[in-house]
C-alpha cells in the first residue's frame, strides 16, 4: 500500500502549488540553510542512510535502485539538494523530492536533454513503483560468512577505524595491532631477532605470532618468507610492515579458534584489514616527524584517487615511506652499558681469551689493550679483574639499531565494473616493495693451539674497523592479486567467486668474516697457518684493523626467500533460506582449493660454512590443498539465535596427506533490545607449516651455556666459571617430519550492554586448550632441560629428559674431575608440546556525548587479562606455569594490557588523548631463577600518553599534530639486569624511543572524477 500513500502525497503536492509557479515544498527547500555533513566514501545505499541521519529527510527508494553503486562521500557545508546531486554524481541515478522532508531516488529517464545527474520536481508517482526507506545494506562482519546487519556476533570483534588510527598517533599498522589490548606477547619491539630482524608480528593473548590468521579484504595474506632459522621459532610469520597505513579502511580483530570459518592458523584469532575501496577524489598526504631525542626522522607521502564512468569504477592508492633509524647510543640509557643495577657497570668483553686447560682468562699481548684502545670512540680499557682480564667497552654495544633504516613504496587498487544490478566483476591488488638496514657489528671466535694450551679466543669488530659494511640488509616484495565475480540470483541468493595470487619475495644480505679454513681469513692468520709461521699472531688480536683489513677477511651473501599462497574460493550465501516462526535462516556455504609454495636458497657462502662457519641447506616445497565449509544462522527464538559453522580441510604434500574437521557453535541471546548474551564453543587447527615439512636444516659453531657444569662447580648460573658459561659447540637445527597438526579447543562467553546509541559495554572470557604446539627448542633450552634432569628437578625416566639426554654429546669426562666433559653438539629440533593452557578475559566500552554547541565527546577504552597460561611438554611432565613462575618461561609477557581514547570535536576541530596501559612483569632476576631468587620482582606498570590536534583549515585542506609519549617515558628499569650490557629492560616488551612528533597535512583536489 505503500504506493497509495506516495499517490496522495503526489496529488497533494501538486494541488498545494496550484497558482504559484513556486510550490510549498520547494519554498522550505530554499529556506533550509547549508548543513555541515561528514559522509565518508563507500556504498551509495550507506551514503544515503548517512544522508538521511544527518540532515532529518527521509529518502525513498524502490529495491534494486542503489545495487552495486558507490559514492565519494563529502565533507563540508551544504544545502541537502546540493549534497545530494554531489552523492549520486555519476550513478545515473535522480533525487525527486516529494515534500520538504521526504526525497525518493530512481533512474535518470533516457532522455537527451537531461542532465546526467539532478534533483527533480515534484510529480505524482507511479502507483506500480514499490518504495522503501534506505536501509543499512547488510555486510560481512568478521566471525561469520552470512551477511547481517547486526555488528555483533557470537565472536566479539574489535574494530580499529582509520580515523582511530590518525586520531591516536598510530603511524604504522604494525603499531595499531601491538598496541592493542590483544596483543600481550614479548614481540612488539624486537627488531634484533635473528633473522626475523625485518619483521613486525603479535602474538595474541601472549601466544605464538604464527597462531593468528592474516586476512586482507577477507583473503589470506602471503607470509613471511624468511623463518627464523638461528632463534626459538621456525614458523612462517605475517610482517605487518608491508602493509601501507593509508588505504587500510578498518582492522578487525576476531580473538579465539576460527578454524571452522577461516582455516588453518586461525587459532589465537583472526586480523582481518580492509582496505579501502571508495575515496572522494584525489587526495594528497604528506607527513613528518622524528624523536626528539633524535633518529627516526619519518616521511610519507600518499596519494588517492577515485575514477567513475558509467558501471565502471576504480579506486587507487600510492604510498611512499621512509624511516631513519634510531641508534642505542642516540638515548641516553642504552648509549652505554647499565650504570645503575644491583651490580657494578662492566664493560664488554671485546676481545677475550681463555685457556681451555686452566679455565683462566689472560691478556695474551704483551702490550695488554693498548693496541684496542682507539676503538668505540676511544673507550675500551684492560676490564676485568686480576684473575680474570680482558680487553672491554662500556659502549660496544651501542652502536646496534633500536629500530632499523626503513623504505617502502606501496600501490593499492580496486577497480569494479557493474554488468547489472545482479553482477559485479572486481579486481583488488596490493603490491609493497620495502628495504631495511640493519646495523650489525661482526665478531669472530676460534680455538687455536699455542704450545701444549689451547686458547677460547673472541673478538669482536669496531665500527671504526669495519667501516660502511656494519650492517645486514633486506629486500622484500610482498603483493596480492584477486580478480573475483559477484552477484545474486533468484530470490536472495548471493555468490562471490574468486582467484587470489599472493607472494612474497625476499633477498637478506648478510655479512662477516671468513671461516677459519679459508686461506687469508682472519682466524688462519691468528692461528699462524695463514702466515706459515704456525705460532699464533697475538698481535693480530690485540691490534685495531683498517676496513681495509677488514674488507680482505670478510664476505657479503645472499639468501634469497619466497612464499607463494594462491586460492580459488567460492561462496554462496542467503539471508533466508526459509522462515521459521521466530525469523529468517541465513545460509553461507563456501569452498576453497590452494597452492602453496616456500623456497629458501642460501648462496654458496651459506652452503659449504664459508661466511661465519654457518651451514644452511637449501630447502623448497609445495603443497595443495582444498577446503569446503558451510554456516547456518538458526532463530530459535525471537530473543536467541544459533550460530553453526563447520569446515573440512585437506592437505596434500608430495602424496602425504592429511585432513582436519572443525566446528562451532555460538548462541546469541538478546532478552532486551539493548542487551546481547553470547556464548561459543568451537575447534580449531594449524597444518605443519611448510618450513616444518620442508626445511632443510642448518649448522652454526655458537657459544652456549653448560648449566649441568655450571651448577656442579659454581651452584648458581649467575657465578658460572667462564669456561662453562660459554662453552664453544656446533648447534645442529634438524627438522622433525613427524610433527603433527595443532589443534585447540575454545570456549567463549560475553556481555554485550548497549542502553542507548551512545554508550555500549562488552567482557567476554576466552579459554584455549592448544595440543600437539609446534616448538622449536633453543640450545639453552635443551641444555637446561639437561641440568635439570642430571639434577633430578625433572624425572631423569621422563620423556623430555630422555630426549635431551640424547640431544647433547658430550667429550669423555675427565677421570676424578667430578664434572660431565666438554659440549660438543647440541641437536636442536621441533617437537609436538603435549597441551598449552590459556585463559583471558577482555572488555571494552564505547561512550558518545553531545556537548551541543560545545561539541561531542567520544570515550573509547579497551582492557585484557590474561587468567592463566600454562604449557606443558609431554604427557607425564610438570605443567610450566608461564605467568606465576617465569623462570619456566621462554619469553616474557604481559599479565593486563589496556588501551583508552578520548575525542573531542567541534566544528573544523577534533583533539583526541590516548594512553596506553602496560602491566607488570617479571624482572631479569624472576625471569631466570623465579620469585624466590634475590632480587626478584615484577616492575612497575608502564603508561604513554598520545595527543592529536586536527583542523580542517578549508574543505581541502586538513592538518593535524601529533606528539607520542608526550611525556618522554621511558620503561620500568630492571635493576636486575645484566651490568655488562646496555639494555636494562626487556627489549621485547618495552622501546626507549620515548617522545615522537608528527605534522600532517591532507588536501582534498576534489570530488572523484566521472563521465
Amino acid at each position: 500500500m505503500g504506493w497509495i500513500r506516495w499517490w496522495v502525497a503526489g496529488i497533494g503536492v501538486m494541488a498545494s502549488g496550484i497558482g504559484n509557479p513556486v510550490s510549498a515544498f520547494e519554498r522550505d527547500l530554499g529556506a533550509r540553510q547549508p548543513q555541515t555533513l561528514d559522509i565518508r566514501p563507500g556504498p551509495l545505499s550507506e551514503a544515503l542512510l548517512a544522508f538521511g541521519k544527518q540532515t532529518g529527510i527521509q529518502v525513498m527508494t524502490s529495491g534494486g535502485t542503489l545495487a552495486f553503486h558507490a559514492s565519494s562521500g563529502l565533507h563540508g557545508r551544504e544545502l541537502p539538494a546540493h549534497a545530494l546531486e554531489k552523492l549520486l554524481a555519476g550513478s545515473g541515478l535522480v533525487a525527486q523530492f516529494v515534500d520538504a522532508s521526504t526525497v525518493v531516488i530512481r533512474q535518470e529517464p533516457r532522455r537527451a536533454s537531461s542532465p546526467a545527474t539532478s534533483i527533480k520536481p515534484a510529480a505524482v508517482l507511479p502507483r506500480q513503483e514499490n518504495l522503501e526507506p534506505v536501509q543499512l545494506k547488510r555486510i560481512e562482519v568478521l566471525g561469520s560468512l552470512i551477511p547481517r546487519v547486526e555488528v555483533e556476533t557470537a565472536s566479539p570483534v574489535v574494530v580499529i577505524t582509520a580515523e582511530d588510527m590518525r586520531q591516536r598517533g598510530f603511524a604504522t599498522v604494525a603499531d595499531a595491532l601491538q598496541q592493542s589490548s590483544f596483543a600481550t606477547a614479548a614481540t612488539a619491539y624486537t627488531t634484533n631477532s635473528g633473522d626475523l630482524w625485518g619483521a613486525k608480528t603479535i602474538g595474541i593473548f601472549g601466544l605464538d605470532p604464527s597462531f593468528t590468521k592474516y586476512l586482507i579484504d577477507g583473503r589470506p595474506m602471503a607470509g613471511f618468507s624468511q623463518p627464523a632459522i638461528n632463534t626459538n621459532s621456525t614458523n612462517l610469520v605475517n610482517n605487518l610492515t608491508t602493509i601501507p597505513i593509508d588505504i587500510v579502511e578498518r582492522i578487525e580483530i576476531l580473538p579465539g579458534s576460527q578454524s571452522s570459518l577461516y582455516g588453518s592458523d586461525a587459532i589465537a584469532g583472526v586480523i582481518n584489514i580492509i582496505t579501502k575501496k571508495y575515496y572522494r577524489g584525489a587526495s594528497l598526504d604528506l607527513r613528518y616527524g622524528g624523536y626528539s631525542d633524535g633518529g627516526g626522522q619519518n616521511r610519507k607521502l600518499s596519494f588517492s584517487d577515485m575514477i567513475h564512468s558509467g558501471p565502471f569504477q576504480l579506486s587507487f592508492g600510492a604510498q611512499l615511506t621512509s624511516v631513519a633509524p634510531v641508534f642505542a647510543y642516540q638515548r641516553a640509557v642504552t648509549a652505554q652499558n647499565f650504570a645503575a643495577g644491583i651490580s657494578p657497570q662492566r664493560a664488554t668483553p671485546v676481545m677475550s681469551a681463555m685457556s681451555l686447560q686452566t679455565g683462566r682468562q689472560q691478556l695474551l699481548s704483551p702490550t695488554g689493550c693498548a693496541g684496542l684502545a682507539s676503538l668505540w670512540g676511544g673507550t675500551v680499557v684492560a676490564a676485568g679483574t686480576a684473575a680474570v682480564p680482558y680487553c672491554g667497552s662500556v659502549r660496544s654495544n651501542s652502536g646496534v639499531n633500536l629500530s632499523n633504516k626503513d623504505k617502502s613504496a606501496s600501490l593499492s587498487t580496486h577497480a569494479s565494473y557493474t554488468f547489472s544490478p545482479r553482477f559485479q566483476l572486481y579486481s583488488d591488488a596490493l603490491a609493497t616493495y620495502e628495504e631495511q638496514i640493519q646495523t650489525s657489528l661482526p665478531s669472530w671466535s676460534g680455538v687455536i693451539v699455542d704450545g701444549g694450551d689451547e686458547y677460547y679466543l673472541s673478538r669482536s669488530f669496531a665500527p671504526e674497523e669495519v667501516g660502511g659494511d656494519a650492517y645486514q640488509k633486506q629486500y622484500e616484495t610482498n603483493a596480492s592479486w584477486a580478480l573475483g565475480g559477484k552477484g545474486s540470483f533468484g530470490e536472495g541468493w548471493n555468490y562471490d567467486l574468486s582467484v587470489n595470487l599472493g607472494l612474497d619475495r625476499m633477498a637478506v644480505r648478510e655479512g662477516g668474516p671468513v671461516a677459519d679454513a679459508v686461506t687469508g681469513s682472519y682466524g688462519s692468520q691468528v692461528a699462524g697457518s695463514g702466515l706459515g709461521t704456525g705460532s699464533p699472531d697475538y698481535d693480530l688480536l690485540y691490534s685495531a684493523l683498517t676496513p681495509a683489513e677488514y674488507a680482505r677477511i670478510a664476505r657479503f651473501a645472499t639468501v634469497h626467500a619466497a612464499t607463494d599462497d594462491d586460492v580459488v574460493r567460492a561462496m554462496l550465501t542467503q539471508t533466508s533460506l526459509f522462515s521459521l516462526p521466530a525469523g529468517d535462516v541465513g545460509l553461507a556455504a563456501v569452498m576453497e582449493g590452494g597452492y602453496q609454495a616456500w623456497r629458501y636458497m642460501p648462496e654458496e657462502a651459506f652452503l659449504d660454512g664459508t661466511l661465519n662457519n654457518l651451514y644452511i641447506q637449501p630447502s623448497h616445497g609445495h603443497r595443495t590443498r582444498w577446503a569446503t565449509a558451510a554456516e547456518l544462522s538458526i532463530p530459535l527464538l525471537k530473543t536467541l539465535t544459533l550460530d553453526t559453522s563447520a569446515r573440512y580441510d585437506s592437505y596434500d604434500s608430495a602424496g602425504n596427506t592429511s585432513g582436519d574437521f572443525t566446528y562451532g557453535i555460538g548462541l546469541e541471546f538478546r532478552p532486551l533490545d539493548s542487551l546481547l548474551l553470547r556464548a561459543k564453543y568451537s575447534t580449531g587447527f594449524k597444518a605443519p607449516s611448510l618450513v616444518d615439512q620442508f626445511q632443510g636444516g642448518s649448522s652454526q659453531k655458537q657459544y652456549v651455556t653448560d648449566y649441568a657444569n655450571c651448577m656442579t662447580v659454581s651452584h648458581s648460573i649467575n657465578n658460572c666459571a667462564v669456561r662453562y658459561m660459554d662453552t664453544y659447540a656446533s648447534v645442529n637445527n634438524i627438522s622433525n617430519p613427524n610433527l603433527k597438526p595443532v589443534t585447540t579447543r575454545a570456549f567463549s562467553y560475553g556481555v554485550v550492554w548497549s542502553p542507548s546509541a551512545d554508550i555500549s559495554f562488552n567482557v567476554d572470557y576466552q579459554q584455549l586448550v592448544i595440543h600437539n604446539e609446534v616448538l622449536t627448542e633453543s640450545s639453552g633450552y635443551v641444555l637446561k632441560t639437561e641440568q635439570q634432569c642430571r639434577a633430578g628437578i625433572l624425572d631423569i625416566s621422563s620423556p623430555s629428559c630422555v630426549a635431551a639426554l640424547e640431544q647433547v654429546e658430550r667429550a669423555p669426562a675427565i677421570a676424578g674431575s667430578g664434572v660431565l666433559g666438554n659440549v660438543l653438539s647440541v641437536d636442536t629440533t621441533k617437537i609436538n608440546l603435549a597441551r598449552e593452557f590459556n585463559n583471558a578475559l577482555n572488555a571494552g566500552f564505547n561512550y558518545r556525548l553531545n556537548l551541543r554547541r560545545w561539541g561531542s565527546l567520544a570515550l573509547n577504552g579497551a582492557y585484557t587479562l590474561i587468567l592463566k597460561h600454562q604449557q606443558q611438554t609431554f604427557p607425564g611432565d610438570p605443567t610450566l606455569d608461564l605467568l606465576d613462575n617465569p623462570a619456566q618461561a621462554q619469553a616474557v609477557e604481559f599479565r593486563r594490557k589496556a588501551n583508552a581514547s578520548l575525542t573531542w570535536s567541534r566544528g573544523p576541530w577534533t583533539a583526541t588523548f590516548y594512553t596506553v596501559y602496560y602491566g607488570s612483569t617479571p624482572n631479569y632476576a624472576a625471569m631466570t631463577q623465579g620469585y624466590g631468587a634475590p632480587y626478584a620482582a615484577r616492575l612497575p606498570p608502564w603508561v604513554i600518553s598520545n595527543i592529536n590536534l586536527g583542523y580542517q583549515a578549508t574543505r581541502r585542506l586538513y592538518l593535524s599534530f601529533q606528539l607520542n609519549n608526550i611525556k618522554n617515558s621511558m620503561p620500568p628499569f630492571d635493576v636486575s639486569q645484566n651490568s655488562a650490557g646496555n639494555f636494562p629492560y626487556n627489549t621485547g616488551n618495552y622501546n626507549v624511543f620515548g617522545r615522537e612528533y608528527f605534522i600532517e597535512a591532507r588536501y582534498q583536489f576534489g570530488l572523484a572524477s566521472s563521465h
